[in-house]
């Protein structure tokens, strides 16, 4: 999602929308890919635990996070392979660790903790898009791991992969920021403390809670970027059109609740765009007589749809058939449109043929694809004693091209921006040096690394992993040098 500048455009009665029927060649996706936002309230003077729900560009906490900042506020991350937290601070518009010079990153489900030192309640707002990977996964250490749920969407713990985890290992704990019990839920954008007591590391694969139906391909219409109005009270969308001529765009929405994310259910109409020749609009959610401001629910969805689709000829748009009037399938508008294109696939949403099919003239693949999407992996494994450099490194073990890279070096270079390096046990006749590069890297196990460097990570020694082990036996949580406490004594 590219913040770009554009003009805001018109809203337009649903009544006057110029509907486009078979036989027309059209261009896009049906549908975009959905957005969100979440408000989230920081009492004066308090610490909050959060975690940013979405998915972001380059996993920046600076485009997830929007807040009005004061000089004396702090964020933390926190350390696992350490046990201990590391301070970042706001500097000139981002948040950036001391003699650091690339920003803080954070996945959807990593732990962050956000320190309102102001004399007043400060509201934060955590947005991006909605997180769509078939799975997420994340790496429990012993000791104490700071973590979130890792898609949009709040959860009961009971239906999640974690409490299956947590029930294999019934001496663990999971709890809030303060240490208290956390609950029978997994609150969207709230962050907690999973304590894990055994020696040995713990791998949390959690599966997507709710539908993919949404395209994979960045065809449009797209929601390119969503960002807080200067008011701080809605959000302005950057959304990318096809350019067609008398093309129309349909705005849906729908609160975030106490019940899970449902992805063809609760969207309701926000508006109705005019997009006709344009390649990029901007629509701007404020209050509104069909929906409650933005101050006032805990946070919002956004989706897009092609509201000059009607393949059935029946006066309404077809995406608000299956989105609103539930009068039209999902699957049965996707074949509609396949055939329409002319492709007989529609697995890419890519260009079509310019064969004809039953007499129509195929275009552009307007699809909505409900394929198996490509998991975007976040974690890539090194390991000496059974990896292969020629190997993907987003797998721990070996099946076929997928598996661990062996080289540190190789790990690194396959890394992107905000992703985890994962160092598995095992002899490296290398530096690892990870000076300047937005990765962090993780150790599990005896991890002997020869040669040395400026940046490298050191892996734990006996001694101080006996340490933190006393220090967690104590009970007590860890503390940020020369501050406060951010947690409560006592687990």
């Amino acid at each position: 999602m590219r913040t770009k500048r554009s003009t805001f455009i018109t809203l337009l009665a649903t009544t006057s929308a110029s509907l486009l029927v078979a036989g027309t060649t059209l261009a896009g996706n049906a549908l975009s890919r959905p957005v969100g936002v979440v408000r989230i309230t920081i009492p004066a003077n308090t610490r909050q635990y959060v975690t940013v729900p979405f998915d972001v560009p380059s996993n920046s906490v600076d485009q997830a996070l929007t807040a009005d900042v004061g000089d004396q506020d702090t964020l933390h991350t926190w350390d696992q392979v350490l046990q201990q937290y590391v301070q970042a601070r706001h500097v000139e518009g981002r948040w950036q660790r001391e003699a650091e010079i690339s920003g803080v990153t954070a996945h959807s489900g990593d732990g962050l903790v956000l320190h309102n030192q102001q004399a007043a309640p400060k509201t934060v707002y955590l947005a991006g898009e909605v997180v769509l990977d078939d799975e997420r996964e994340m790496v429990l250490v012993p000791g104490l791991n700071l973590f979130g749920y890792p898609y949009s969407t709040g959860i009961r713990f009971d239906q999640t992969d974690l409490a299956v985890l947590k029930g294999a290992n019934p001496d663990d704990a999971v709890l809030g920021g303060a240490g208290e019990p956390a609950g029978d839920t997994l609150d969207m954008g709230k962050a907690y403390w999973y304590q894990h007591k055994g020696a040995d590391r713990l791998v949390w694969t959690e599966v997507r809670p709710y539908e993919d139906i949404f395209p994979r391909n960045d065809l449009p219409p797209r929601i390119e970027a969503i960002r807080l109005t200067d008011t701080r009270d809605g959000v302005t969308l950057d959304i990318a059109c096809s350019g067609a001529d008398g093309e129309l765009l349909d705005v849906f929405y729908q609160d975030v609740t106490e019940q899970p994310f449902a992805s063809r259910d609760g969207w309701r109409l926000a508006a109705t765009l005019n997009a006709a020749g344009q390649t990029q609009v901007q629509w701007q959610d404020q209050a509104a007589e069909n929906r409650d401001p933005l101050t006032a629910v805990p946070g919002r969805y956004y989706l897009v749809g092609r509201a000059d689709i009607d393949l059935d000829a029946n006066g309404e748009p077809d995406v608000r058939q299956v989105l609103l009037s539930r009068t039209l399938s999902l699957e049965a508008l996707q074949a509609a449109l396949q055939q329409q294109a002319g492709t007989g696939d529609g697995t890419t949403g890519g260009t079509g043929t310019t064969d004809t099919v039953d007499g129509v003239e195929g275009g552009t693949n307007i699809v909505i694809d409900v394929s198996e999407r490509m998991v975007r992996g976040r974690i890539i494994y090194v390991d000496a004693r059974q990896g292969s450099d020629v190997l993907s490194g987003r797998a721990r073990e070996k099946i076929g091209q997928e598996g661990p890279k062996k080289t540190i070096r190789a790990g690194l270079a396959e890394a992107q921006a905000g992703e985890t390096v994962v160092i598995e046990a095992g002899a490296y006749a290398e530096d690892l040096n990870i000076a300047g590069r937005s990765v962090s890297v993780r150790i599990s196990g005896s991890v002997d690394l020869r040669g040395r460097s400026e940046g490298r990570v050191e892996p734990l020694t006996e001694d101080v992993r006996q340490a933190l082990e006393m220090e967690l036996s104590t009970n007590s949580f860890p503390e940020v040098q020369n501050e406060t406490p951010l947690h409560d004594e006592g687990l």
